[in-house]
């Protein structure tokens, strides 16, 4: 997470109102800031580049309909100097996957709400470098683990566990077949929304492109999204895995 934000007041203030490709937005609180700085070994290297992204919550300012909102803002190469860095154009893999996913119907990561492409003007950070906003649902329900570990999730009753277990091979095979998952897979990024009985998928700043057949849904999941406990000794992890579940705690 940036220790010092790249974003100026007057991009990201409270109460802040911004219209976007369909409809306007009314900034309300920061909730994290995170950069990518790069110096030009890394772009010859084929990197993306220099940006920064900052999350916030936000509403719609005709239904009051709280969400999330994503910037993301290409910033200067590090150790540039005076050297006016290189503009250039840049599509998040946020905005990809949110797109892709809505536009196909799949409900279990969030709805992309909202989003805008533009570049920064003259006030801006890099002249004519990318900025995007992404505006996309706050799902319902409890988050079932974050950075630490999977507690939430095991301090649900043992009944409400097996209707997520059961769940998840069919929302992931679901989330799968539309070409994308999470990075770092985790119970951070699972949400139960138990009124409903429905598994979402949350966390998509990073993630992967899935590469058939090799990404697709393997008993040996259960335990990636912490869901599941495997014995110790267990090589669950390993391609040679024959997925003998016998010991594994529930």
């Amino acid at each position: 997470m940036a220790s010092q934000t790249w974003f100026p007041k007057h991009l990201v203030s409270p109460n802040l109102k911004i219209k976007l490709d369909r409809k306007e937005w009314i900034m309300m609180e920061k909730l994290s800031e995170h950069d990518f700085q790069k110096d030009e070994n890394d772009l010859r290297e084929g990197s993306d580049p220099s940006f920064s992204c900052i999350r916030l919550r936000c509403r719609s300012r005709d239904s009051g309909t709280p969400a999330f909102m994503r910037i993301y803002m290409q910033i200067p190469l590090a150790g540039a100097g005076i050297q006016l860095p290189q503009a250039c154009s840049f599509i998040p893999d946020e905005l990809t996957v949110l797109r892709t996913m809505t536009e196909h119907g799949c409900k279990h990561p969030p709805l992309l709400l909202d989003c805008k492409e533009a570049s920064q003007d003259e006030s801006g950070l890099v002249r004519g470098g990318f900025i995007t906003w992404i505006v996309y649902e706050i799902v319902p329900g409890v988050r079932l683990g974050d950075v630490t570990g999977a507690d939430r999730f095991w301090n649900l009753r043992r009944e409400e566990r097996r209707e997520i277990q059961k769940a998840l091979p069919e929302a992931y095979g679901k989330m799968i077949s539309n070409g994308f998952y999470p990075a770092f897979e985790g119970a951070d990024n699972l949400v139960w929304d138990s009124v409903n009985k429905h598994l979402y998928f949350v966390g998509f700043r990073l993630c992967n492109e899935a590469v058939p057949p090799c990404d697709k849904w393997r008993p040996g999941l259960y335990a990636v999204f912490s869901v599941a406990k495997p014995p110790s000794g267990s090589h669950w992890y390993l391609p040679t895995w024959d997925g003998n579940m016998r010991g594994w705690e529930w």
